[in-house]
Parts: structure tokens; C-alpha cells; sequence
């Protein structure tokens, strides 16, 4: 008889000496003792420790299943027989996908050790009870066997649907400081995807801590335990044809694999986490380049004060935290952490962004070759500083006056909504607003950030987009600094007619900034 092994990779979160438990080995030796056939992957973790076991005994009858070509296994401790199940060009769970499914038609019942959380040894489960194939299940958390004969069986143990619901997007649009009022339209209305929504947590003025504890719960929430196992059950009751659950598996394997949200959330959580550590670890083989910097309201543009050159982030904190008596809310700090003897600048480079003490953003540099020399350029935008515009529709009606606050980034000022109805991509809705510290009036879309008068020498835009903290603005937060602000939405009395037209009128006349009274006049 054939015996199926397989288990979850991190048993060592279980037993931290890498033993394997008592029970499992019982199981283990009684199977050589009975002389079964034994069918394994390569894989580290579980099946590894399963191998060495095995070797230690000096059994033969052994057959080694390896998702790569030959040459390209991970580990046979035996040297044993290697069946191999190639998928070229294929990455992640479609990689090991084809091998788990040979191994489950191959085997006559299945042993598992599982904590009850691992998708791929579950999906393996699903595989044998869709053929009505046995599987001796050890519970790692209850520490304690159970036997899996049905689909039925499994379904107690596949968790919720694997899709977000409301409360779950709610939840992490608040964390992520998005207006009340702006979270509960794209909610109500289903104005935001999966994958808009995992961008908002990316690039949110939260620090990168809060960032990788909400990836992490909204990855928890999708299941494909869930999708799997219904996806197996609906064939059971149709025809009960294996042949057709492994299409299905191999296609949902297919779609985690390449550009599914699960897989856009991983990639996202990795990103972060290994920028987060690069920094947060008192590491000595880096170099930390420190930089002041303000958007300067006299000057109109992007200042920088070079501080000094750390040997570690410890002391950029220190000098932070030494500082905050005289912070006035106004600025940011930038580190730029290099690779000391890279002299030929080859390698990756982080440029972090710190406000209150915290690292909020960062980029991602890559060398390139620019003009005869090297030159970093920002890579991965979408799960770093915000250089993107992020894109997502509004609630905000023709002359609504909202506040557009990306502070430490520019002041916070008061705009009006001009063209709201065409929502479809990044150019709406326009904002009407006179520039901050100036006399000059401009007409933008609200999401490409061009907010601030630049210096000639400078294009200008803030890292952090608007849509975090844009919010209607209440009767009585208008000054008599708004009083023409004011003026131009009563012109407009919530029409959007009127304010396409204007829209024509202002790209006819010119796409430069204009003066009040020039700007009056489109109204009137």
C-alpha cells in the first residue's frame, strides 16, 4: 500500500528543536515496520524531517515526489527513487501544485501532521477525500489524531469565505485615517476593489508596523481552504470526477500564483517588512545618510538640510527624539540607507520618510545607467511612498468646499469640487483652489497632487495623497479668508453643467494659474 506524507512547513513554530513528536514518529516507524511504500515531497520543513527520520532507518521503499526538473531537488536524505513534475515558468503554489497532485492520485491513504492553518497540506487532504482515499490527520495545536474519510470531514476545518466583508474593509479604510463619510460611500456603493484597498493601506500615513499588522489581517480573511474545498464539494454532488477537481485546483492555483489578491498581499507584506527591517534593525553594514527637509512656502519648493552620516539607525532615532522640543509639526526627516562598499552603486537602496519618531514611507531605489554614470531610481511605487496616485471615487458633489491636508508634506488649505460626475479614473473629480501662500488661482485633478506653486527648477507633488484625510468642510470652518471660495460655489449651486462649462472655458483660455478676478469671470 501506497502511504501519502505530508505536513505543514512550519512545524518548528510547534517544536522549536525540530524534533518531530513522539506520536508522529510512532506512526512513522510503525509504517516501516509494516513495510508500506512511502511517497514524500522535498520540501523543507515537515517532509525534510520526515526524510532524515526515514534515512536513519535505513528503509528503501521510499519514493521522492520534486516539483522541479531533475537536478533540482531540495532534499532526498536516501538517495531514493525522485518522480519530478515540472511547471515551467510557474512561481509559488502553482509550482508545487502539479507534484501534490500526482502524490494524492498516486497513494493509497494519506498521513498528515497539520496545524490547521496550512493551505497546502489541507488542499492535499481535499485531494484524497475527493477520491475517498483515507488520511490520518495529526492536529499539531490539540496535539491529538482524527481520521479524514470525507469532504465532509474537511469542511469543519476550511474557515470562513474568502472574500473581505464590509466590517473587514470598514475596519481597515479607518485604520488607515480615511474619512467617515468617504469609507462608508465606497462601502455602500462597492466603489473600491481588493486591490485598491490593499493600496490604501500601503501608502496611508500610518507607520510601517501598522501597515504589516493590517496586510496581515486582511490576508488572514481570505481563505482558499474555503474556495477549494467548495470548488470540490460542487463536483461531488455533479459528477464526483477527479479528473475535473485537479483542472480546478491547477486553475485556482494559476490565479494565486500570478496576480491574485492574496498574492498582490504577499508581495506587499514582504516588500514592507523587509524595508521596515533594513532600518529598525541596529544594523552596523549600512550606512544612514540624514536629511531634514520641509516644503519651504517662501521659496516654493521641496528644502533639505543635510544632518549627517550614521553607522546605524540607532543614533538617526536618537537625534530624532533629541529634536521633537523643537518640532513644529511642519517637515519631515529623510534617510537614505546605502550599502557601504558598494562603491560601483549596484546595489538596492532605501530611502526612508520619518514623521513623529516613526517611519511612515519609504522607496525603493535601483541603480540604473543614466548618461554615462549610475543613477537610483524609484521602484515598486504602490507598496512604498505614495509617489503613485492612488485612485478611488469620492462622494463629493459640484461646488463642496473640502479640506486637502497632506501635511508634513504643504500646508493644509480649503478647495471646491468642480467636475465630480466622471469618476472613472484618476482626472476626476477637478479641485478649484487659490495655491496656498500665493494670489494665484488653480484647476487640477484632485488625485495628481499638483497642489503647490513650484519653483521653476522643481515639479512638486506630496508624497501622501489627499484622499486620506479630504473631508466636506462644516459651515462654520469658513473664514472670511474663504469668502471667494464661497462666492464661486454659490456661481455654481451644485450644477454640473456650469461647471463643465467652466472647466472649457479655463483649458481654452490657458492651463496656467490665473487671478480672481480672471477666474470670476468663467463663473459669471
Amino acid at each position: 500500500m501506497k502511504i501519502f506524507i505530508c505536513g505543514t512547513r512550519r512545524i518548528n513554530e510547534y517544536y522549536k528543536d525540530q524534533k518531530l513528536p513522539v506520536e508522529v514518529l510512532s506512526e512513522l516507524y510503525d509504517l516501516i515496520k509494516n513495510g508500506e511504500e512511502i511517497i514524500i515531497g522535498d520540501c523543507p520543513g515537515f517532509e525534510t524531517l520526515v526524510q532524515k527520520k526515514i534515512n536513519d532507518k535505513q528503509y528503501r521503499n521510499v519514493t521522492v515526489y520534486v516539483s522541479r526538473k531533475r537536478n533540482w531537488t531540495f532534499s532526498n536524505k536516501g538517495k531514493w527513487e525522485e518522480k519530478h513534475f515540472a511547471a515551467p515558468g510557474t512561481i509559488g503554489y502553482r509550482l508545487s501544485v502539479e507534484k501534490d497532485l500526482h502524490m494524492a492520485e498516486d497513494a493509497d491513504r494519506g498521513i498528515a501532521i497539520w496545524d490547521e492553518e496550512s493551505t497546502n497540506t489541507y488542499v492535499k487532504m481535499v485531494c484524497l477525500a475527493m477520491q475517498n482515499k483515507p488520511c490520518k490527520v495529526f492536529l499539531l495545536k490539540k496535539r491529538k489524531w482524527i481520521v479524514i474519510n470525507s469532504l465532509n470531514d474537511l469542511k469543519a476545518y476550511a474557515g470562513p469565505p474568502d472574500e473581505w466583508t464590509d466590517e473587514d474593509k470598514k475596519t481597515a479604510l479607518d485604520a488607515c485615517g480615511i474619512n467617515d463619510e468617504i469609507s462608508k460611500y465606497l462601502i455602500s456603493k462597492n466603489k473600491i476593489s481588493d486591490y485598491a484597498l490593499i493600496d490604501v493601506v500601503c501608502q496611508a500615513p500610518v507607520t510601517l508596523d501598522e501597515k504589516l499588522e493590517l496586510l496581515n489581517s486582511l490576508a488572514k480573511k481570505r481563505n482558499l481552504k474555503r474556495k477549494i474545498i467548495e470548488a470540490a464539494r460542487q463536483i461531488k454532488e455533479k459528477n464526483g470526477d477527479w479528473t475535473y477537481l485537479m483542472k480546478e485546483i491547477r486553475a485556482i492555483a494559476d490565479n494565486s500564483s500570478k496576480e491574485s489578491v492574496s498574492s498582490y498581499i504577499r508581495t506587499a507584506f514582504k516588500e514592507i517588512r523587509k524595508a521596515r527591517d533594513q532600518i529598525m534593525k541596529n544594523v552596523y553594514d549600512k550606512v544612514f545618510y540624514f536629511f531634514e527637509e520641509w516644503y519651504d512656502t517662501d521659496s516654493f519648493m521641496v528644502k533639505s538640510e543635510g544632518i549627517g552620516l550614521y553607522r546605524n539607525s540607532k543614533t538617526v532615532f536618537d537625534h530624532i527624539k533629541r529634536e521633537n522640543d523643537y518640532y513644529d509639526g511642519e517637515g519631515w526627516y529623510r534617510v537614505e540607507a546605502w550599502e557601504p562598499e558598494d562603491t560601483p552603486w549596484k546595489e538596492i537602496r532605501y530611502d526612508y520618510y520619518i514623521f513623529d519618531n516613526k517611519v511612515y514611507w519609504f522607496n525603493k531605489m535601483i541603480p540604473k545607467q543614466w548618461e554615462g554614470g549610475t543613477i537610483y531610481f524609484s521602484s515598486e511605487r504602490r507598496f512604498s511612498s505614495g509617489l503613485s496616485d492612488m485612485n478611488f471615487s469620492t462622494p463629493f458633489k459640484t461646488g463642496d468646499i473640502v479640506l486637502i491636508d497632506c501635511r508634513p508634506f504643504g500646508p493644509a488649505f480649503k478647495a471646491m469640487i468642480l467636475e465630480s460626475r466622471h469618476q472613472y479614473d484618476c482626472c476626476f473629480p477637478n479641485i478649484l483652489f487659490r495655491i496656498p501662500y500665493t494670489d494665484k488661482w488653480r484647476l487640477t485633478p484632485l488625485k495628481h497632487k499638483r497642489f503647490f506653486k513650484d519653483n521653476e527648477s522643481v515639479n512638486y507633488t506630496p508624497i501622501l495623497s489627499p484622499l486620506y484625510r479630504l473631508r466636506r468642510v462644516a459651515p462654520e470652518e469658513m473664514t472670511e479668508d474663504d469668502e471667494k471660495l464661497q462666492f464661486l460655489s454659490d456661481c455654481l449651486n451644485g450644477d454640473e453643467d456650469k461647471a463643465e462649462a467652466v472647466w472649457k472655458m479655463w483649458n481654452k483660455e490657458t492651463e496656467e494659474d490665473l487671478d480672481y478676478e480672471t477666474v470670476k469671470t468663467f463663473f459669471e
